[in-house]
């Protein structure tokens, strides 16, 4: 049987995607992770397995389902968070607002796309990006690179102590009313916490290991001395 949205989308999320996260850890486990340019060479990767998923049917350029946090029904004329723009129009790399394909993947028929009759916002918005301009004088940036203090404020500076002795943890399972009650899979559920427990179990037997090797390698150099 072939994945829905709603199905692929939790098998992406939180197998591809999350397990990168979960694996490299540190900052890469928290809301800081886009400070690492891996976060946009993974995210990348996502965006590429999507679309090669979506060229396999049509549909799949036009179609959505699934339910929001609110538990209200997606669909391609449900309006993103933010941008106050309907789901389908994200939905097509080559679409209003996007301008890239990939080498290996067919881009989207026009007649595949989802249609809106906003596209006007993109170009309105598009223009609105390129028109700002957060870029800092050489002088600034210069004086930015010899700073010792961290700028009060700047989330992004704040040093995050990482204990690589402590074993990492698992996410804890959503309960199966709170999974029901968001009209989620209650079995795709347990499959990804399930996997996602292995991964760890078996990110944490290496780390155990490593550990292990390093001790025993300060232990000979010691003695040796």
């Amino acid at each position: 049987m072939r994945a829905t949205h709603a199905q692929f989308r939790s098998r992406i999320e939180n197998g591809a995607h999350g397990i990168v996260h979960l694996g490299l850890g540190g900052d890469f486990e928290t809301m800081y992770a886009p400070v690492d340019v891996l976060f946009f060479m993974h995210h990348a990767m996502i965006d590429k397995i999507w679309a090669e998923w979506q060229s396999r049917d049509p549909l799949r350029y036009r179609n959505v389902d699934g339910y929001d946090s609110q538990r209200i029904p997606v669909t391609a004329n449900s309006l993103m968070p933010f941008y106050s723009e309907e789901v389908g129009t994200a939905l097509a790399t080559n679409g209003p607002g996007y301008c890239y394909v990939y080498d290996d993947i067919p881009a989207a028929p026009s007649g595949a796309m989802f249609r809106t009759s906003r596209r006007a916002n993109f170009a309105a918005f598009k223009a609105a990006v390129n028109n700002t301009s957060e870029q800092q004088a050489p002088e600034a940036v210069a004086d930015a690179d010899d700073a010792t203090d961290v700028p009060a404020g700047n989330e992004f500076h704040v040093k995050h102590a990482f204990n690589d002795t402590i074993d990492f943890r698992p996410p804890s399972p959503m309960s199966t009313e709170w999974l029901r009650g968001r009209h989620m899979d209650v079995a795709e559920a347990a499959r990804m916490q399930a996997l996602v427990n292995n991964v760890v179990a078996q990110i944490n037997s290496e780390r155990r290991q490593q550990r292990a090797a390093a001790a025993a390698a300060a232990a000979a150099a010691a003695r040796a001395v």
